[in-house]
């Protein structure tokens, strides 16, 4: 429900979750709009980190064709010892991309999200444009509350904040 906006629960046979999770991916799940635009910029080193399994993180990033711009950094959460809250995940995405914590954004739609990345000690923009958030408003002042830096609806609002308040500059091509 978190990634597609359907419950898919009740389809699920235990016996098979992992197969017809899938199916159901290859069925419904889409990018959300404007990430390729948003993305497509962005010449920053650039990392995935989840507290999904690493496989259906594969499937999610081809299925909406953005595993492309993350290359091999794509790191969930079993690669560490504590998931999110904890701030290990981000905190080993930083050292592989050789950066220092307080110089990442972290983009976040969900509250343990928000809360490793402030843990980490790194910027965080919560989002709350995925399908699986219901209730925006609501959504928006519990990632407010646990500390996120700004909070925006959709890909574009987040470009233009970040070109407007020249937050990071969006052409670095050395940053490749």
């Amino acid at each position: 429900k978190n990634e597609i906006g359907k419950d898919i629960q009740p389809a699920i046979d235990r016996n098979n979750k992992k197969e017809q999770r899938d199916a159901l991916f290859r069925q419904f799940l889409k990018p959300i709009e404007g990430i390729h635009d948003f993305l497509n910029v962005l010449k920053l080193p650039m990392a995935v980190a989840s507290g999904s399994e690493m496989d259906r993180l594969e499937l999610t990033l081809q299925l909406t064709q953005l595993e492309n711009y993350f290359g091999s950094h794509v790191y969930s959460s079993s690669l560490v010892k504590n998931g999110k809250p904890a701030p290990d995940i981000f905190l080993y995405a930083a050292e592989a991309l050789q950066t220092q914590p307080e110089s990442c954004l972290v983009i976040e739609d969900s509250i343990n999200g928000v809360r490793s990345g402030k843990a980490a000690g790194m910027t965080v923009f919560g989002f709350t444009g995925g399908s699986h958030v219901f209730d925006k408003s609501s959504h928006r002042e519990d990632l407010i509350a646990l500390g996120a830096d700004h909070v925006f609806d959709t890909m574009s609002q987040m470009h233009r904040f970040i070109k407007d308040n020249t937050l990071i500059d969006l052409d670095v091509s050395s940053h490749q």
